[in-house]
């Protein structure tokens, strides 16, 4: 079982997507014509000219059509496109997309209004231009990137956490040392500042290793999407220096409380310390 969809005009399709057939024709298909993606093809191990069996949710027997076309991946509205007879025989045979081109130098603001009115008896079907269009299909990634920024700023939080602890359990098992560091002419301000460095470098290291594990995470998740369309990765240079910039600052915040510890340790009592 595989989704396949029926087209009014291939011909027209071609010329709104710009789309170069792989090898084939773009003419319009007749009623026993299919057009393949170049995925599609490789998964049915077809080519132009070879023969392809379906049956249909509602239709009566099987139906075979010859491939006249192979379309690339990213210029196909799907892997599978039969001609507009086969539609009434579908699951759902009812129209779910119309592309309109307009003529060069037409506003899109002057035609949308029109068509607006064409489908204004029809709630379930909306117009939308390209940059609508994109901005809808894209929605969905800007949530779960909203969600992964959430999670993120949960785990900057046990970070800084986790950093004070660390700090302070560093503060108590170095107590001689610190005493004997301060009886040698360490300042208050000396110590302050050796106990945030060390908070800087444990965040930014931390920090660090975060960006190179994410950018290899998200370079594994673009080769496995390759097949769906997702093929360039982008990474966000600004965010991640960002991030880094932050992270030094976090680091800073964190060491506040136990560097004034350690700043505020007695001399002697901390020379004693066993």
């Amino acid at each position: 079982r595989t989704y396949v969809v029926a087209l009014t005009d291939l011909a027209a399709m071609a010329r709104i997507y710009g789309t170069v057939p792989q090898s084939g024709t773009a003419a319009t298909l007749k009623p026993d014509q299919v057009a393949l993606s170049v995925s599609g093809a490789k998964e049915l191990g077809k080519s132009v000219g070879d023969r392809l069996t379906a049956q249909f949710a509602r239709g009566e027997g099987p139906h075979t059509y010859t491939v006249a076309a192979v379309l690339p991946d990213e210029r196909s509205i799907g892997s599978i496109i039969l001609p507009r007879q086969a539609g009434p025989e579908f699951t759902n045979p009812e129209p779910f997309t119309a592309l309109v081109r307009l003529t060069p130098g037409t506003p899109v603001s002057q035609v949308q209004p029109q068509l607006d009115a064409l489908v204004a008896d029809n709630p379930e079907v909306s117009v939308a231009d390209r940059a609508s269009y994109i901005e809808q299909q894209t929605s969905g990634f800007d949530t779960l990137l909203t969600m992964i920024q959430i999670l993120l700023a949960l785990a900057i939080v046990i970070a800084v956490l986790g950093i004070i602890n660390t700090l302070a359990l560093s503060v108590l098992e170095r107590t001689r040392e610190l005493g004997l560091l301060r009886a040698i002419g360490l300042r208050r301000a000396q110590t302050m500042r050796m106990i945030t460095v060390e908070a800087v470098v444990i965040s930014v290291f931390g920090a660090l290793l975060g960006v190179a594990v994410g950018t290899g995470l998200g370079a594994a998740v673009v080769r496995a999407l390759k097949d769906e369309g997702i093929t360039d990765l982008v990474l966000p240079w600004s965010q991640m220096g960002i991030f880094l910039g932050l992270a030094a600052l976090i680091g800073v915040v964190a060491a506040a409380l136990p560097a004034v510890r350690a700043a505020r340790i007695n001399v002697l009592g901390a020379i004693a310390h066993d």
